[in-house]
């Protein structure tokens, strides 16, 4: 497979993982809108506490065997063992289960207790339960389709599973049936997700023996521990949280989190689409100079992409809350520039530590993600005791800035990564025109009207300014050719501009 290939390969990966972020985070968003618009903090931290839950205990329960299947599944393609495929996909399925049954057995036998533990009532804690469940299977099935690199059929999935999601909410908030309508209709959406994967995988027919142990204690389990160490840093801060203060100070944190994690969200799509590519060229050694100009690519386009993203969450803090919330949670404003930089250092650093999976090194990852976990967590607890949700914020950006150092010096060590710093030298002024643009206008001009209008005039100006610099390289010119090709509207439009930046393409 030749560099131009795998570049095709990339951007067809990252075109669909882009629609599947677009659809999901908007769709997304409504969901929390909803609760938001609906729900005071207190019962908004409950719903937040619960799903995060859901998120932690369904990462653990696959045991590392969703990472296995998308790291082995290319490496048995690429070496022509497909048969070993389907074994892998029914081994990884029988593990899911077992420990699944476990969780939903628990969940429904001790409730009360669950109840006390976490401040929801009951009727919430056995609906967890049952999210647990299909989204641990929905999940395992979304890394099968990613192993096997079908993004199409992993995004049409998730576009069926947000329909219910949003639907079944909207009707029975309607009904004036608030919280427990938000659960049900989360519970509809993994469990759509959950059967459509099912018909949409293959794993019918001979298979060929694998060795179970090795692929369990070798990727499985250190996987494992990485997920529950970094499920815990992303999720379990909300439970933390809860536990030490409150849930209206959990639901003031969840508005502010989930928006600005739309920052680290773009890396992470970036860095999705390369990790089976990643694992296909580690086979050879001949390959990795290329996987390694991989990598330098999803840094460089996620700095391009979330930077200007960043101007604007430090900028228009409050409305953003307003359009997406109630005015109860403009308190969670102070919260946007820890959390902002915060889910942007992580993105960064989540693109050198997934791909020191990929490459073979799962032992790595998971060292890095348990020290930037067990640093959260001695952080956490004396910053949210002494700063309340500002202290976690903090905490939150120290450890994502152990995760972005410790990852870039360990893949240095495998393959000749550099941080791009041509690129981001140029992207300064650029950023700089934006900013004061901003700034300007912003002092001139208020409202939620002028402040979209600006916005999109400033990235207008933040693109041109990077014309004279001359960062625009031939890789961007073959993804406007991608996209003139996938949405023929729009063909001529981006051809022209195709046209246009390839003379000044070095």
């Amino acid at each position: 497979m030749n560099m131009e290939i795998q570049g095709k390969k990339l951007i067809s990966n990252t075109f669909y993982f882009f629609l599947d972020f677009v659809v999901g985070t908007l769709l997304g968003l409504i969901f929390w809108y909803m609760a938001g618009k609906t729900l005071v903090p207190a019962d908004l931290g409950k719903l937040s506490t619960s799903l995060n839950l859901a998120y932690v205990l369904s990462a653990v329960s696959l045991l590392g065997m969703n990472y296995a299947v998308w790291k082995l599944i290319p490496e048995y393609i690429e070496t022509k063992k497909e048969k070993k495929v389907i074994s892998l996909v029914r081994f990884s399925l029988e593990v899911t289960l077992i420990t699944n049954l476990i969780i939903l057995a628990v969940f429904f036998a001790f409730p009360d207790y669950l109840s006390t533990v976490l401040k929801v009532d009951i009727s919430s804690i056995q609906i967890t339960g049952l999210i647990v469940f299909f989204l641990s299977f929905s999940w395992q099935f979304g890394f099968i389709l990613w192993g096997l690199q079908d993004i199409k059929k992993l995004f049409l999935t998730d576009f069926m599973s947000q329909i219910p999601r949003i639907l079944i909410p909207a009707v029975l908030i309607f009904l004036n049936i608030r919280l427990i309508g938000l659960f049900l209709g989360f519970l509809a959406g993994v469990s759509v997700a959950t059967i459509s994967r099912i018909f949409s995988t293959q794993f019918i027919g001979a298979g060929e023996k694998i060795n179970k142990r090795e692929v369990f204690f070798s990727y499985g389990i250190p996987a494992a521990i990485s997920t529950a160490a970094s499920i815990f840093f992303l999720n379990g801060q909300y439970v933390l949280l809860t536990i030490l203060k409150n849930t209206e100070i959990t639901g003031r944190f969840t508005i502010a989190m989930t928006l600005t994690s739309f920052l680290y969200l773009i890396p992470n799509v970036l860095t999705s689409a390369l990790l089976p590519i990643s694992s296909q060229l580690s086979v050879k050694q001949k390959q990795k100079e290329n996987l390694a100009r991989f990598i330098e690519l999803i840094f460089r386009y996620s700095l391009f992409f979330t930077l200007p993203i960043a101007i604007f969450f430090l900028f228009f803090p409050e409305q953003i809350i307003l359009v997406f919330s109630r005015t109860e949670y403009l308190s969670a404003s102070p919260l946007f520039p820890l959390l902002s930089f915060s889910s942007l250092i992580y993105g960064l650093g989540y693109n050198f530590l997934q791909n020191l999976y990929a490459v073979g090194k799962p032992k790595l990852n998971r060292n890095i993600y348990i020290f930037t976990s067990i640093l959260f967590l001695f952080l956490s607890i004396p910053l949210i005791s002494a700063f309340s949700d500002q202290g976690l914020a903090l905490s939150y950006l120290l450890s994502s800035s152990f995760l972005f150092v410790s990852s870039y010096y360990s893949i240095r060590k495998f393959l000749k990564v550099k941080i791009p710093l041509g690129n981001i030298i140029k992207l300064i002024p650029a950023l700089f025109f934006m900013f004061l643009f901003i700034y300007l206008t912003k002092f001139y001009f208020s409202g939620l009207f002028y402040s979209i209008v600006f916005s999109l005039l400033s990235l207008v100006i933040y693109s041109l300014m990077l014309i004279p610099f001359r960062f625009y390289i031939k890789e961007d010119w073959m993804v406007l050719n991608f996209l003139s090709n996938k949405f023929p509207i729009f063909r001529n439009q981006f051809k022209r501009i195709s046209e246009f930046l390839k003379r000044f393409v070095k």
